[in-house]
């Protein structure tokens, strides 16, 4: 037997037994609140009924408030393209708890699976660790779909700009590019620098696998939801509303008076953009590498973020992770993962009585960002 064939064998195993362990633990008391969601668009749109419906949206609150929503609460409802869907339609036939168990245990799998590929040489215990982050615990046990996000850009960061990629390679990590923009409000400000590597480093076939990804993902979007772009963009309309979402700069603010926010966002949103053309400039003359502007990505990601739940500080993990998988320095490592590894527990406890501490860890990223732009 092949080396391969014992690796899937081993894999299939293991998710077979932490699914059944999952479901097991969980089973008066499901987890995937946000899960229940897709899982519910999902049926749906399989048996020909419209995800972005009135009655969907119904079952999802049923499912989990127990009751309708409330015309100030969140609706639940489905308010992503239905191309997003396509991930989930091998476990869309069992039972939610069911559901829900192979979908936590395929996260945790993908996760250190992934990272292991992608950094052998990086210490065991970074990534064990990291599913203990705040925001990522989060992310897994709500099922939300930046941790796929997350996982898609440390690749395409590893095998496409760390390493010179195949043509084969650059139209695989275009169509996967595509894909993320199921969110993009996550997505935005990476795709933009996978654009800028495409236009610096000549990477033709990358660029083509992004357009043709994104013809493919939203043809079958369509054959999910016909008319889809028109319904997705009446539900995030609809999502702003009832949500109220602000920027995550002014949530860190809260504190201020609204002029005041008023004023430091736009102050912000200038000086980001300038620092963003600075960093741009510099990568495009080689005078800086190409991580400084990923990680400043993450940052600005975040800050502009219109709804800043924990589970989206992802975003910016995501590139300290990769430093930290690939650094030498083995002290600053050390002093910085434990920094924002209690930072982000020590807000999330902050935030059970005063709600914009639960956003604060982005100033202990922007510290190790500023000290990361210092180096040369």
């Amino acid at each position: 037997m092949s080396r391969f064939a014992q690796t899937f064998l081993f894999l299939t195993a293991l998710f077979i037994a932490l699914t059944v362990g999952i479901h097991t633990i969980t089973r008066d008391n499901a987890l995937g609140a946000d899960f229940y969601t897709f899982w519910v668009a999902g049926r749906a749109a399989l048996q020909g009924q419209n995800p972005y419906s009135a009655e969907v949206t119904l079952q999802s609150q049923l499912g989990i408030l127990g009751r309708p929503a409330q015309p100030g609460e969140d609706q639940l409802a489905f308010a992503y393209p239905p191309y997003s869907l396509l991930t989930l339609l091998p476990i869309l036939w069992l039972p939610f708890n069911w559901a829900q168990a192979a979908w936590l245990s395929c996260l945790l799998l993908a996760l250190l699976t992934i990272w292991r590929i992608s950094f052998r040489s990086a210490p065991a215990w970074l990534p064990v660790s990291l599913i203990f982050f705040y925001p990522v615990t989060f992310g897994l046990l709500l099922g939300n779909f930046s941790i796929v996000l997350s996982l898609i850009f440390l690749t395409f960061y590893r095998f496409c700009i760390e390493k010179t990629p195949s043509p084969r390679t650059q139209v695989l990590y275009g169509i996967l590019l595509a894909w993320t923009t199921i969110k993009p409000q996550f997505s935005w400000a990476f795709l933009l620098f996978a654009l800028l590597v495409i236009f610096r480093r000549r990477l033709w076939p990358l660029l083509s696998g992004l357009f043709g990804g994104g013809l493919l993902w939203a043809g079958l979007g369509w054959l999910l939801a016909p008319n889809w772009p028109a319904l997705w963009l009446q539900r995030l309309s609809e999502y702003a509303i009832y949500v109220q979402s602000r920027p995550v700069i002014t949530l860190a603010f809260a504190f201020l008076p609204s002029s005041a926010q008023t004023g430091l966002l736009i102050f912000s949103a200038v000086l980001c953009l300038l620092i963003s053309l600075w960093l741009g400039r510099a990568f495009f003359l080689n005078q800086r590498p190409a991580f400084h502007l990923f990680a400043w990505a993450g940052l600005v990601t975040f800050l502009f973020h219109l709804h800043g739940m924990a589970y989206e500080q992802v975003v910016f993990l995501l590139p300290f992770a990769i430093w930290a998988a690939n650094t030498t320095r083995t002290r600053p490592r050390r002093m910085w993962w434990g920094l924002l590894w209690l930072g982000g527990w020590v807000a999330f406890a902050l935030g059970l009585s005063y709600a914009p501490a639960d956003v604060w860890p982005i100033f202990l990223y922007l510290a190790w960002l500023i000290w990361l732009l210092r180096l040369r």
